[in-house]
């Protein structure tokens, strides 16, 4: 039995792993050949939400309304929510997979930066009865810029798809994309390691 969860959980995880996808869109990585850190930095404009791309600002209007109209100032908490998780939960995820995937450590004194640009968000969801499960997911561009000068871009970096999931615990929204975003640094930083 216990040989069978461990398979299992195995395979989630490889799935998980490969079914997001990161590709050079441009430049080359050779300049963080023997990095030993690397700054982040996250930029959260003209994000889309779910399959059809709803415009982030009418995604937050819109479940605001619904979940107030159910419980009244629930939607308010949760439209703060959503913009706080990037700073406590969304960030401080990444940063940790990246540090440990990488090697590199997290510095802002760092020669180079990603800029880690959200572009899609799918929430995903999770039934109580355990049928019909989104997954969260996390689409964006890994950009390594000069610290000094962001302008400076050494290479960009596609992120589509990084699939969210928490076994058990994947109920809560934020833990989802917590994990999208984990994900998303995982494949960043296993991508820069093998260039």
């Amino acid at each position: 039995m216990m040989k069978s969860l461990l398979f299992l959980v195995c395979t989630l995880a490889f799935v998980a792993v490969s079914a997001q996808k990161v590709k050079l869109i441009e430049g080359d990585l050779s300049a963080l050949k023997g990095a030993t850190s690397i700054n982040t930095r996250f930029v959260y404009e003209n994000i889309t939400i779910g399959k059809n791309e709803e415009k982030e600002s009418d995604y937050i209007t819109r479940r605001r309304s619904e979940i107030n109209a159910k419980t009244p100032g629930k939607g308010d908490s949760w439209a703060e929510d959503w913009v706080n998780d990037r700073k406590n939960r969304y960030e401080p995820r990444f940063n940790d997979v990246f540090n440990k995937e990488s090697g590199m450590t997290v510095d802002p004194n760092a020669k180079y930066t990603i800029l880690f640009k959200t572009m899609n968000v799918e929430p995903g969801f999770k039934s109580p009865m355990g049928f019909g499960n989104k997954d969260a997911e996390v689409s964006g561009e890994a950009w390594i810029v000069e610290t000094a000068d962001p302008s400076h871009v050494v290479a960009r970096l596609s992120v589509m798809n990084a699939p969210g999931r928490m076994m058990m615990a994947d109920f809560n929204e934020s833990i989802r994309i917590g994990e999208s975003y984990a994900m998303a640094a995982r494949g960043v930083a296993r991508f820069i390691k093998k260039a």
